[in-house]
């Protein structure tokens, strides 16, 4: 994957960079309507362009102006004010966004609001607000708990064979550049898991009515 600058800024771009290598192996989409929100340069929504409907919004004129996309892809959107058109999509990306926004929580609010919709369809004994708690505090845990697995498989590995597990005889180094992914991707994986789940629970919910209920219209769920 070609490295890239968006930034200008060497630790800035090259986060950006190890970023995009996680996040473009992880989440693969396909015939998807996706936000970019916040987008700055566009590296995620551009990215994403084959296959998918992407929009690009952000609270600049001159960013969007700088997009190659057509002028309907693109939105002047300020995130801590009320984003009409949030429902209309399948994925929101929001990168390195809120620490630039003084009133972070109505952004969150906004940014999530398909969120609260979801758990209450699903059921979800959870307020937005409890369960964007829940969202970051478990992220947040599951960076540790890379650390503590980074740890292991840095100085050991797990065999088939006895012993199951055994001292690291390769060089340290090469062995951090295969281990280090761990700590990055477990927290992408923890948050997205976690952010899905009460849209997944609706639709096992909205099923299993309608299989109980087949005669039943309920709409409300859909």
């Amino acid at each position: 994957m070609e490295f890239i600058t968006p930034l200008g800024r060497v630790f800035s771009d090259l986060w950006v960079n190890v970023r995009r290598r996680v996040l473009f192996k992880l989440i693969k989409l396909d015939n998807q309507r996706i936000l970019d929100l916040g987008c700055g340069t566009g590296y995620i929504g551009l990215h994403y362009l084959k296959g998918n409907d992407v929009y690009f919004a952000d609270i600049s004129d001159d960013v969007l102006d700088q997009l190659p996309v057509i002028l309907e892809k693109k939105f002047l959107v300020d995130a801590s004010k009320d984003i009409p058109f949030n429902s209309f999509f399948d994925i929101v990306f929001c990168a390195d966004v809120l620490e630039h926004i003084e009133n972070d929580q109505a952004a969150l609010k906004n940014i999530f609001q398909d969120l609260e919709r979801n758990l209450i369809k699903a059921n979800l004994q959870f307020t937005p607000t409890t369960y964007i708690s829940i969202i970051f505090f478990t992220t947040f845990l599951s960076i540790f708990v890379g650390l503590i697995l980074a740890t292991f498989f840095l100085f050991f590995k797990i065999g088939a064979e006895l012993p199951i597990i055994t001292l690291i005889t390769e060089d340290l180094g090469l062995r951090i550049l295969k281990v280090f992914w761990i700590i990055l991707v477990l927290p992408l994986i923890t948050f997205f898991i976690m952010y899905i789940y009460p849209s997944l629970e609706k639709k096992s919910t909205a099923n299993r009515i309608e299989h109980e209920l087949p005669f039943a219209t309920v709409s409300w769920l859909k």
